[in-house]
């Protein structure tokens, strides 16, 4: 839900995702620590998955799988206090 609509945080990437996982924890009543921990790893992985798909394949990253890296790097980093 961090990744969705990505395009719409132009220019305030860090503070639109801090603000819509805080307006997501907070409705859902999660533990912020545990989202966040949840958050921080499943971006990595995701992040890790498409480069190591790109490995395999035995070619460099797409312009679309460094956007998606790109995305799911930022979304944990401004999650992180």
């Amino acid at each position: 839900m961090l990744r969705d609509r990505y395009d719409e945080y132009a220019g305030a990437v860090r503070d639109g995702i801090r603000r819509r996982f805080h307006t997501l924890v907070d409705a859902a009543g999660f533990d912020e620590d545990r989202a966040r921990a949840w958050v921080v790893v499943r971006s990595v992985l995701n992040a890790h998955w498409a480069h190591e798909d790109a490995v395999r394949a035995g070619r460099a990253l797409s312009a679309e799988e460094r956007e998606h890296v790109t995305a799911c790097i930022s979304v944990a980093k401004a999650v992180q206090d």
